[in-house]
Formats: structure tokens, sequence, C-alpha cells
């Protein structure tokens, strides 16, 4: 890809959402893991005095941490609320104090309500997800009826509402603000961002005119390339590490 060939000798640094993005989705996202040969991946990229790696999911961040165990990348959890950088230290969203209580709340009211075997309400520290994609119509529009209710208590967050599920954000916060954090931070170094669904719009849109963002699914929207699969970031990131070592081909 002739757009990678003009990174060499730059500092580039990876931002990428976890599933579905470098690992597979599973029907039970608690038996999501990492494959071995992707593992391998990005601990080399690690290893690269011109890299820096920083995964971003709307995981929580302790499971993001017990997902992704490996030294020197910087974990976003919780949309970017909350990271760690490289060497462990904890930072947060301005505004992440104000949503530890109501996010528990917000859990509490969906476990009362709600006790179908099919419904798994995912707690983060400042976040909530709920997964309920094997539901039948019937049992959905009662879900539908809980969630409403829950949304017009609890305005200080955005639910968004989608036929598999509902990811339940605090207002203002997304990846778009954890990838300006990053360039803040970390302002030599090239972004690089790899997204998967809608949640990851918002960091194509920041990187535009800024960066490369590469979307791994069918119909990439504006502003970013399109990766059709794993085996497709894979290459990717074997291609940005053959950047440091001087070997990429124009091809």
């Amino acid at each position: 890809m002739e757009q990678l060939t003009k990174l060499s000798g730059q500092k580039i640094f990876i931002i990428t959402d976890f599933d579905g993005t470098i690992a597979a989705y599973r029907k039970d996202p608690r038996k999501v893991n990492l494959a071995k040969d992707m593992v391998e991946i990005l601990y080399k990229i690690t290893r690269q005095p011109d890299f820096k790696l920083a995964v971003v999911s709307g995981r929580g961040l302790k499971d993001l941490e017990n997902m992704v165990a490996i030294k020197g990348i910087i974990l976003a959890g919780c949309f970017g609320g909350l990271y760690r950088d490289e060497r462990g230290k904890l930072s947060t969203w301005e505004r992440a104090y104000e949503y530890f209580g109501p996010a528990e709340e917000l859990y509490s009211f969906f476990s009362r309500n709600i006790s179908l075997p099919e419904v798994l309400i995912e707690k983060k520290e400042i976040a909530l997800t709920l997964h309920y994609k094997d539901l039948g119509l019937k049992k959905r529009r009662e879900i539908f009826n809980i969630i409403e209710e829950a949304q017009e208590k609890n305005p200080a967050f955005d639910f968004h509402i989608g036929d598999k599920g509902t990811e339940i954000i605090p207002r203002g916060l997304g990846k778009g603000w954890f990838i300006k954090e990053m360039l803040s931070k970390y302002p030599g170094y090239f972004p690089v961002f790899l997204g998967n669904d809608w949640v990851d719009l918002e960091g194509i849109e920041v990187l535009k005119g800024r960066g490369l963002a590469f979307y791994v699914g069918d119909s990439p929207p504006p502003g970013s390339h399109g990766l059709l699969g794993l085996k497709e970031v894979k290459k990717l990131f074997k291609k940005l590490l053959a950047l440091s070592q001087g070997v990429l081909s124009a091809s």
C-alpha cells in the first residue's frame, strides 16, 4: 500500500479496537481471546523503539487487561474513559468520576428488572452493555421497555439501542476523545487507527487529514481504508513492522 511506504522513517502510533478487529467475535463476549499469532505480532510491535500501541475498547478496563496481558501496550477501557499507559499509570477522562456511582445504579436497576438467561448485562467501570441477540421478538420488546425506562431516568448517559444489544455510554465520551488525548500526549507519532463498527466512526473522523484509518468489514466509511478480516489486520501489522526494518516494498 502506497500510503504505508510514505511512513518509512516515521514514528508510528497504532491505536486499535479489540473485538472484531484484533480478536474474533464470539457468541459469548466473555469467551473472546487473542489468537496466538496475534499475540506474537502485538508483542513484536511493543518491542519496536519507534512504535507505540494502544488498544481502546468498549469493554471495561479490568476486562481488557485480562484479555490483553502484554506489557508495553496502552490499554483503554470504557471507550477510552479509563486507560493505563505503557508503564501502568492509570488516567481517566476528566468527568469519569461522575459516572462510577450512576453506572453501578444502572447495573442494579437492570439486574432487578431483567432475569432472562438470554440477556447478558455487562457491567463496566463507567458504562454498560446489554447483550440480547438471542431473544425472540416478544421478549425483546419487553427489554426495550425496560431500557426506555432507564433512559428516561438517566439523561447523563447516551443509550445506543440496537437489535442485538445496547451500549450505555457517558454523554460526551467516545473513542474520538481518547485518540485526541493520545495525539496530545505523543505529538511526534503518526497515528494509525483500526476499528470495525459504529463506535469507531468517531475515531476515523478525528484522523481525517491527520493519520490513517482502517475499517475491518464491508463498506468502509469515508476517510478509511477497508480490511476484510483479521487476516488482513495481521498483514497490515506485519507491513508496519517491516517499515521499522526498512524492508517494505512499494507493493
